[in-house]
């Protein structure tokens, strides 16, 4: 099986990232990690194995980004906003760099988003707020319930502080001008608690 280590700087994020791309053809698929994870995890995890055969054979092709959860979602260290601020960041890394490299290297025209726990969330919230872009999600036991409070480090509870300090911030910004029915589905499931 192709695997690939790819290292690059990125303008968006303001420092490196790293990725691993597994297989030579096939439907893509932009894995993100689980929580503060790293590139490297889904092999790891033995994920990648798990679909090693389809990988071989040219009818997938993985490409697992690294994560900047603890600069965002996680960063107690900062208010609510430059979670949410630095989040945006990482989306736009995605879009103007990671997605760019995916379709230099594959003539698909096809995009899955697919991820575990916190990486489940991020592929549904690609998926939701760019519905031209990503054709299918996959999500397995993502976190998705901002009301939840179970914990301090939990992603929802995260999820939870920014919107309820932030409200309408980031979800004014998340309106795509192009999908309104993406917006509408996109505010209903991240909305904070607290509504205007």
């Amino acid at each position: 099986m192709k695997r690939e280590y790819q290292k690059w700087f990125s303008p968006a994020l303001g420092r490196e990232m790293e990725l691993l791309v597994f297989g030579h053809a096939g439907n893509p698929a932009l894995v993100f990690p689980t929580s503060c994870g790293r590139f490297f995890e889904f092999e790891d995890r033995g994920m990648v194995a798990a679909v090693a055969e389809k990988i071989e054979h040219g009818h997938l092709q993985l490409f697992c980004v690294d994560s900047v959860d603890s600069e965002s979602w996680y960063n107690r260290a900062v208010a609510p906003r430059w979670r949410i601020a630095r989040h945006l960041q990482y989306e736009q890394y995605l879009l103007q760099e990671v997605v760019p490299f995916i379709q230099q290297g594959n003539g698909t025209p096809n995009l899955a988003a697919v991820g575990c726990s916190f990486g489940g969330y991020h592929a549904v919230n690609l998926a939701l707020r760019h519905p031209d872009l990503v054709t299918a999600f996959l999500s397995m036991g993502g976190a998705f319930d901002p009301s939840a409070t179970t914990g301090v480090s939990r992603p929802r509870v995260a999820i939870r502080e920014a919107f309820w300090c932030c409200r309408g911030s980031y979800r004014s910004s998340r309106r795509p001008n192009s999908a309104p029915l993406s917006w509408r589905i996109a505010s209903i499931c991240c909305a904070s608690p607290n509504t205007d």
